[in-house]
């Protein structure tokens, strides 16, 4: 910001690396976990081993979870004053 960003585009540099990371390590673990259905699918009670429900709502709850994780800091970078920021450094 410091150097003429302004805080939307800081907003969306954060929260889109963010997501891009969870979304890459979703597409990597939704594969994993539909490779170990064989394995795993005799441990299940009442669902197939590959229900789509619970691996969409596994992919919702972990990018819900990360965006929330990556507002914080995101919020706390958008409220920085750069002119604080060139005094410290």
């Amino acid at each position: 910001m410091a150097l003429g960003a302004d805080p939307g585009a800081v907003a969306r540099l954060i929260l889109g690396g963010s997501l891009r990371l969870v979304v890459v390590g979703c597409a990597i673990g939704v594969a994993g976990a539909y490779m170990a259905t064989r394995s795993l699918g005799s441990f299940l009670y009442e669902t197939s081993p590959t229900d789509p429900t619970s691996f969409g709502a596994a992919v919702v709850l972990l990018c819900g979870i990360a965006l929330l994780a990556s507002f914080i800091p995101m919020r706390r970078a958008v409220r920085i004053d750069p002119m604080n920021i060139l005094r410290t450094d």
